[in-house]
């Protein structure tokens, strides 16, 4: 299956949903800056994947979610930062994509992310994603990239 190829191909136990923004922005406040081969080097909350035993590890390890973090996203960043050796962002969006940037005052949608040859394709990567993640005010959005990958648009 291309999932699992893909999830084989990045090498780590945990691998967490990128995007392009710091967030909450008081994250910066509390993880080192990160160098990353891509600007998709953040943690977003939209989706995750791992072995059994290292995502039960992660999730219940007593450090996992820090006083100061505010969401998910914080969490999983500050997770990576303390243990890159378990956890990973997926920098390349091999399996995960957020279609909306920063940048803006508002995040909008990523002009990078779109539909090629009914699939998804991040033209930054040159990639094909297999999931993609558009939270909070951005459903009419997600929902016309669901009616262009099914051919209804």
């Amino acid at each position: 299956m291309k999932s699992i190829a893909a999830f084989r191909e990045i090498n780590s136990p945990v691998i967490i949903s990128p995007e392009c923004n710091l967030w909450p922005p008081e994250t910066k406040n509390y993880i080192p800056p990160r160098e990353a081969p891509t600007r998709w080097k953040y943690a977003c909350g939209g989706g995750w994947a791992g072995y059994a035993q290292a995502l039960l590890d992660m999730f219940t390890a007593e450090d996992y979610w820090p006083a100061w973090a505010l969401c998910d996203q914080a969490a999983f960043d500050d997770w990576v930062a303390r243990h890159a050796d378990t956890a990973t962002i997926d920098y390349w969006c091999k399996l995960f994509v957020c279609i909306y940037d920063d940048g803006k005052a508002r995040p909008h949608i990523s002009l990078s992310v779109f539909v090629k040859d009914g699939k998804l394709f991040n033209k930054d990567t040159n990639t094909n994603p297999l999931v993609c993640h558009g939270g909070g005010g951005f459903a009419n959005e997600a929902a016309r990239l669901w009616d262009t990958l099914k051919g209804r648009r």
